[in-house]
């Protein structure tokens, strides 16, 4: 079997000889003259992995389990788009100190892929507070850093502060609607919560210019206020924290690895936290929990958090968001990209497609 597409300019061919699974994609650019190999795919399992009759009676607007397992957001979906009943969750905080366009990095990859794990996040909880003037240039370079196969799906900015929700391509059919957010399983708190350490600052040196190991960033959080006011019972009750075995986030002189030289001399502290709570036991575990160094042009460390959460079967009538995200913005960061990673680059007076990609 083969198909050929074909213009003035370029053409593609599809060949398979029904015997396999496998396709080559040959390419004909102009001054060729023959179709030479370009690459091999495998061919895609079908979309609709159910019969016509059972796909007759989908609703894939609500996302109830009356209609039984094979529902939106029943077992049997469950099972085939997670087939471990987890997600990995990637939260991150970062206060970045109202920098002007020119003063962050353009590349903010760090922020969404420095766990340690191999695994790339399903769900991406970006924080951030002292945001830029320039709104829409940090979405965009969000976007164009996090790459094509995540997808802004929800942010939420007032004032200085931000939140942002990205999501696999994969999960947008599955995510309530943002009315629905009455009803939940895990909250995440996270941000600047400006909790110090009550230690002078020459002990909190003294112990930093030591052998750093984790007995030395306990003993500094024995004096640290969100611990001791917790304890106390005064404040985020039913919600933990991951283990902390990095240095005190704040506060930095720009671009160093300094903590503050200014006249006040500031004490370094634990400022930046991520707390979660979930209803049942269990359902969220903190598998990674650290400072991002590599990011200084703010007096604060990004922090982020790994995580592993639980899913079960949908049971609520609840309203789905059907494939909504920000398209715009999705488009302007992936071709941002394409022009920082993609080796071909097209004569910017050329009115025609000279081109032709495959995805």
């Amino acid at each position: 079997m083969s198909s050929e597409s074909r213009d003035e300019n370029s053409c593609v061919s599809i060949e398979s000889d029904g015997t396999n699974t496998e396709s080559v994609v040959r390419s004909c650019m102009p001054g060729s003259e023959a179709l030479r190999p370009c690459t091999s795919v495998t061919s895609l399992p079908t979309i609709c992995s159910t019969n016509k009759y059972e796909l007759c009676k989908k609703n894939y607007l609500i996302g109830s389990t009356a209609g039984g397992a094979g529902a939106m957001l029943g077992s049997r979906e469950l099972n085939r788009v997670f087939p471990s009943k987890c997600v990995w969750v990637h939260v991150v905080t970062w206060n970045m100190s109202n920098p002007k366009q020119q003063q962050y990095p353009d590349d903010l990859s760090e922020l969404f892929f420095s766990s340690p794990s191999s695994d790339v996040a399903s769900i991406y909880l970006v924080c951030l507070q002292e945001i830029p003037n320039e709104k829409q240039e940090l979405l965009i370079r969000l976007q164009a850093s996090i790459g094509p196969r995540h997808v802004l799906f929800s942010y939420a900015i007032h004032g200085s502060l931000a939140v942002l929700v990205f999501l696999a391509r994969e999960l947008i059919w599955y995510t309530s609607g943002r009315e629905s957010l009455d009803r939940f399983d895990v909250i995440f708190w996270a941000g600047d919560m400006n909790f110090r350490i009550q230690h002078p600052r020459h002990i909190v040196e003294n112990l930093l210019t030591t052998e750093r190991t984790n007995s030395t960033y306990d003993n500094l959080l024995t004096a640290d206020e969100l611990l001791i006011s917790q304890a106390e019972g005064r404040v985020f009750p039913r919600f933990h924290e991951g283990r902390i075995t990095f240095p005190p986030t704040y506060k930095f002189d720009l671009n160093s690895d300094t903590y503050d030289s200014s006249e006040k001399r500031r004490t370094p502290s634990y400022t930046d936290r991520i707390l979660f709570m979930n209803q049942k036991k269990g359902t969220v575990v903190c598998l990674h929990y650290d400072m991002i160094s590599t990011i200084r042009t703010s007096d604060h460390r990004p922090v982020y958090g790994f995580y592993s959460l639980k899913l079960k079967a949908g049971c609520d009538n609840v309203a789905l968001a059907a494939g909504s995200f920000h398209r715009d913005i999705y488009i302007a960061g992936n071709q941002r990209r394409a022009r920082r990673f993609d080796p071909i680059r097209l004569p910017k007076s050329s009115s025609k497609t000279r081109v032709c990609s495959l995805q």
